[in-house]
């Protein structure tokens, strides 16, 4: 990085501000001073903006306590302090918790008191997603909160599912947040990755590095054996490998050897991809569709690939 030329540097800042990992290169040696600022202005801007979610979290998850619910802190906010160190290191726009979808209705009765509602795509998400969305009154006084029952939806099959239920009772004691949890080390990974795949078609910067950080911070921690039995046991192989294999190649080296083969899919859709997607995703190359065509490239079964592509055709329907 020193020896980058001083346009590069400015082309540089204006990548990592687009893909949000900005506060991330504050502090590289070599960049202009200008650019050296302005990393640093967005770090800070980001730790600011963290402390307040912070408390906004605490009081969150105080309300739930007093209502007998204890969440599961998800993704950003979870992995800003475990596995950042520094918050002002992780950019993110709302708070991901998971919750058990039988206490749904407890968690929104117990947040409103502190402004939250669900908004009129509540009723559409219970039927067809894992996840709703929680917004403030008024907005931007506190995070939106996206409440899961779910870490994985109806497109990845029920042994995702049962993967899904094992992890919530595997999750662990929030280090910095006193009546939370937090995901074991290995479910967070797979979580990481589901995440990445099917809901993002493996577009983001942002998600690789959270890739590369959970394996720097949690060497040790534990297994990637055991990432890819609970993976291959909930039919994520392919899923699960795929942003692997793109951080290899975009950053270099996350999981071992050994488990990437272990992971990757077989047959024609995974040879499809490997040939024609992957190359490009690792150039932080946008596809045509990708949020679609990816999950139906790396799908194992073909029962959830139809599933995935009936539930489109429905909800298309449903539009017209």
């Amino acid at each position: 990085m020193p020896s980058l030329a001083v346009d590069d540097w400015y082309a540089l800042l204006a990548r990592a501000r687009a893909e949000r990992v900005a506060p991330l290169l504050a502090g590289a040696p070599g960049p202009p001073p200008a650019v050296g600022a302005t990393l640093e202005r967005d770090r800070r801007a980001t730790l600011g903006r963290a402390l307040l979610r912070g408390r906004a979290v605490a009081e969150t998850v105080a309300a739930l306590a007093a209502a007998g619910v204890e969440p599961v802190l998800l993704k950003g906010h979870a992995l800003a302090e475990t596995v950042y160190g520094d918050p002002g290191r992780r950019p993110m726009d709302d708070v991901d918790l998971l919750v058990p979808r039988e206490s749904l209705s407890q968690v929104i009765v117990a947040l409103a008191p502190l402004g939250y509602a669900v908004t009129p795509q509540y009723a559409a998400d219970v039927r067809r997603r894992a996840a709703t969305l929680l917004v403030p009154s008024p907005r931007g006084s506190r995070p939106a909160l996206d409440v899961h029952w779910d870490l994985v939806d109806a497109r990845c099959g029920p042994a995702a599912a049962r993967w899904s239920r094992g992890a919530l009772a595997r999750a662990e004691r929030a280090p910095s947040t006193p009546g939370a949890r937090v995901l074991e080390p290995a479910d967070a990974v797979i979580h990481a990755c589901v995440h990445l795949t099917v809901h993002h078609g493996l577009a983001g910067l942002r998600w690789y590095c959270d890739l590369a950080m959970m394996a720097r911070a949690w060497r040790g921690r534990f297994e990637w054996d055991a990432v890819a039995a609970r993976s291959l046991d909930a039919g994520l192989g392919g899923i699960v490998w795929a942003p692997l294999a793109v951080a290899e190649i975009a950053l270099g080296p996350v999981a071992p050897s050994a488990a990437l083969a272990r992971l990757a899919p077989r047959g024609a859709r995974a040879r499809a991809f490997a040939r024609w997607l992957l190359p490009r995703i690792a150039r932080l190359e946008r596809v045509p569709r990708q949020d679609r065509v990816v999950p139906l490239l790396l799908l194992e079964r073909g029962r959830d690939v139809a599933r995935l592509v009936t539930g489109r055709l429905a909800r298309r329907a449903a539009a017209q």
